[in-house]
């Protein structure tokens, strides 16, 4: 189960990770907003995914086992090394890369030229069908939707990273 889990999350931070980070915050405002809707699709599937990995308990199953490996307890070698890796990759998924990249998006809804360019596209849309189809989404439904409560909001991290 904890094998299957951490290449699961490791594919994710180590597909999309690297190339979030290196996201610059000053792209052009058509370029941000393209670049915008993929780091959101990552983000939902990290949201997702955890949000899986605690409503079917693994999250759960796991912790008492990462507590023994914490406090050195003895423990077949191959049960360490799975939840000691998905753990690592846990942490580097959702406690690193996902960080980085809400943080890149809250940059680009602060610039001015970005939200405008939104807006402007999103007036667009409204007004011809075949502006609906350019994919562009508008990035105020982001900040609206990341208010606590609301859906995509700030997923509970109960599994410790420590």
């Amino acid at each position: 189960m904890c094998d299957s889990w951490a290449a699961i999350l490791s594919e994710l931070s180590e597909g999309h990770g690297p190339r979030i980070a290196r996201l610059s915050k000053e792209l052009p405002p058509d370029e941000a907003l393209m670049v915008y809707q993929w780091v959101r699709e990552f983000t939902f599937t990290c949201e997702l995914l955890e949000r899986t990995l605690n409503d079917t308990g693994v999250m759960e199953a796991a912790e008492p086992w990462l507590e023994r490996v914490r406090n050195g307890e003895p423990m077949p070698v191959d049960t360490r090394r799975a939840v000691s890796g998905l753990h690592r990759e846990w942490t580097r998924l959702f406690a690193e890369a996902e960080p980085v990249a809400h943080d890149w998006v809250k940059s680009q809804l602060d610039r001015p030229e970005v939200r405008e360019r939104s807006e402007r596209i999103g007036r667009l849309s409204a007004e011809s069908p075949a502006a609906q189809d350019s994919g562009v989404t508008d990035i105020n439904e982001y900040r609206e939707r990341r208010e606590v409560g609301k859906p995509n909001s700030p997923p509970d991290r109960s599994f410790t990273t420590g």
